[in-house]
């Protein structure tokens, strides 16, 4: 009896021994971002995974892989269900085709909005909704708040433009997705698909006339370069990054661990979003200074266009088959901006 009672106590010391290794053992969390490192969602993001390794310690080991090292946007959700990453921060726009509702912000209720305005918006029950329909879908989990990367204009080589109408047969390089082409389609552009890394070319060989961009996407790309004259701040559509982490890994994590990844990215949104702010402010003050001439809609055009622009909503709503019940609770709170 002594013999078997010494023996099981060797037993679960043993397995304590072994279990609290495995405990103890680091965790590999590869972030895919297929931006530049120079790419203000890599630099906001940073600032996550910096806190976050100092209050993790050694329990994570943590690396951001830029400029689609590993996997592009568009191939995230699938590299996080097969185990190729831990982490992505897609843009929305990738997670329409599997919930339809993430691509609300690309829809004419968010033309002409904001930032402020927006991101009251997402903050929301809409994002709420949506993060639980993602990870209902995708086997994913959903860190919290959206990255917010800022409002999309219309910019172009020679034709000016100073008011919506100036955007009327225009050749315009339209962002994914069938709400920026039934939208520019309504605007009385041209819609033309084209790579963003193609733009240069595109615009030298007169494929295109303009594009739909950040300004802190065209300073990072220098795409003044390609004879940028003129945009308007038109606020096409506000773009935002979903934080994402595959559900194997998460399950691998202890219950602290998981809330500590939660907290840490709470803490840091705020941050991140002032970042990308910045970015932009900054991004715009570059064009000016290299010439180009910027034309700021008032908030009365933008709402008029906004309302003539609702029309085109219902047959998008039924062609991408949205919730109703979500983008009419959505659209209520835009309509209440003043």
């Amino acid at each position: 009896m002594k013999k078997q009672t010494a023996s099981l106590a060797i037993l679960l010391t043993a397995v304590a021994l072994i279990t609290g290794t495995a405990q103890a053992k680091t965790l590999k969390m590869r972030i895919s971002l297929d931006t530049a490192p120079a790419h203000i969602r890599n630099k906001s993001i940073e600032q996550f995974v910096e806190k976050l390794t100092a209050r993790a310690g050694d329990r994570l080991d943590i690396k951001i892989f830029s400029s689609a090292q590993l996997f592009r946007d568009r191939d995230v959700l699938k590299a996080l269900r097969q185990g190729g990453i831990e982490m992505g921060a897609p843009g929305f726009w990738h997670m329409g085709g599997l919930v339809p509702e993430a691509a609300i912000p690309m829809l004419p209720v968010f033309y002409g909005l904001t930032i402020d305005q927006a991101e009251g918006v997402l903050d929301g029950d809409y994002s709420k909704s949506v993060n639980q329909r993602i990870e209902q879908k995708s086997k994913v989990k959903v860190l919290g708040k959206w990255l917010t990367l800022g409002l999309a204009h219309t910019y172009s080589v020679d034709k000016s433009l100073k008011d919506h109408a100036d955007l009327k047969s225009m050749k315009v390089r339209a962002p994914g997705g069938t709400p920026n082409v039934l939208r520019l389609k309504t605007l009385g552009a041209i819609p033309v698909k084209v790579a963003f890394s193609d733009l240069p070319l595109a615009l030298s060989q007169g494929t295109i006339d303009g594009f739909i961009s950040t300004n802190e996407s065209i300073v990072s790309s220098k795409l003044w370069e390609s004879g940028l004259k003129y945009s308007i701040q038109d606020s096409q559509f506000t773009g935002a990054y979903i934080p994402v982490v595959s559900q194997s890994f998460w399950k691998k994590l202890s219950p602290d661990l998981q809330k500590l990844i939660v907290d840490t990215w709470a803490e840091s949104i705020d941050g991140m979003r002032s970042a990308t702010r910045a970015a932009q402010d900054e991004a715009l003050t570059v064009l000016k200074n290299k010439g180009l001439s910027i034309v700021v809609p008032s908030a009365e055009a933008s709402r008029h266009m906004r309302e003539e622009l609702m029309n085109i909503q219902p047959e998008l709503v039924e062609k991408m088959k949205i919730d109703p019940a979500i983008i009419e609770n959505v659209t209520q709170k835009i309509r209440a901006f003043k």
